[in-house]
């Protein structure tokens, strides 16, 4: 929800009230302890970006000013420590690349080990811990977008995946995007620092499609996804556990409206210990297709 619906809901129930003239109470509402929101994704098979910050208090701290330009600054982790550690293992430091984001592009990880990691903030002295294990790449996926034609004015392309010597009952998702979006997000994110809260509301996430394989051998799937003539369409495949299975279906069921950083998570799975969120590793295969190559 909004800040202004929430203010607007807010002053309209005040004003239904003070219609009834009630005697005033005194209620103290008990404010709910801050507790991390964390995000990861692996870009490549070394490259680990994690995301961390607070979820937004509906009712606590919430003014004009901060609500129509930027996120408040207690929102994101400015100052923390995250680290990755293997089971047994020393810990391997991620690097502050901007507020809330930490990364680093030398993790040479490796496939079926047990990871845990955590996310200290220092200000606050808050932290937050979660394990995995890193799931393994499946074998190099077949991927084929053909073009299906326009309806209600959308061009629609139908995207064929095989994934080859898949096991029954395992868990996959495929994740696309455009460059016309991540070039959209990346100016929307670079305002102000990342701070500017219309740039997470007008934030075009990936989409998701969840497969899950009915066969031992060969998996095939096909759907159909909305993406100009004119553009770059950008598929990502990666092998996942059935835990982070039934979180994507959950934050597939909010309509995508649950932002990482702008929401709270709520009624969503989570393995994070005092937080939110989920923490999953995989290893995805990227494709990349000019659209107006394809027939």
């Amino acid at each position: 929800m909004k800040y202004s619906k929430v203010i607007f809901l807010l002053l309209t129930s005040a004003t239904l009230f003070s219609c009834r003239k009630p005697k005033p109470l005194d209620i103290s509402i008990p404010q709910r302890k801050d507790e991390i929101v964390l995000s990861a994704t692996m870009t490549d098979g070394n490259t680990l970006l994690v995301s961390a910050g607070y979820s937004i208090e509906a009712i606590t701290n919430v003014s004009d000013e901060t609500t129509n330009s930027t996120v408040p600054k207690n929102m994101l982790i400015d100052s923390g420590i995250v680290t990755l550690t293997p089971a047994g293992g020393e810990s391997i430091t991620l690097n502050k690349l901007s507020a809330g984001l930490y990364g680093n592009r030398n993790m040479h990880l490796r496939e079926g080990q047990q990871y845990t990691l955590r996310i200290k903030d220092l200000r606050k002295g808050i932290e937050a811990t979660a394990t995995t294990i890193l799931m393994p790449q499946p074998g190099r996926c077949i991927v084929t977008p053909s073009y299906e034609g326009v309806r209600a004015g959308d061009t629609l392309y139908r995207l064929q995946i095989s994934v080859p010597e898949a096991q029954k009952g395992a868990y996959y998702f495929a994740s696309y995007t455009t460059a016309r979006q991540l070039r959209q997000n990346i100016k929307l994110l670079s305002q102000t620092a990342a701070q500017n809260l219309s740039a997470f509301t007008n934030f075009e996430p990936k989409q998701v499609e969840l497969l899950q394989s009915n066969t031992d051998g060969q998996f095939e799937h096909s759907f159909s996804l909305r993406v100009a003539t004119t553009d770059t369409l950008i598929v990502q495949v990666a092998r996942i556990d059935e835990g982070y299975y039934k979180y994507l279906q959950a934050y597939k069921r909010t309509g995508y409206l649950i932002n990482q950083l702008t929401g709270e998570p709520i009624n969503l799975p989570t393995n994070v210990q005092t937080g939110y969120g989920y923490f999953a590793l995989s290893k995805p295969y990227r494709y990349v297709f000019d659209m107006h190559k394809v027939k």
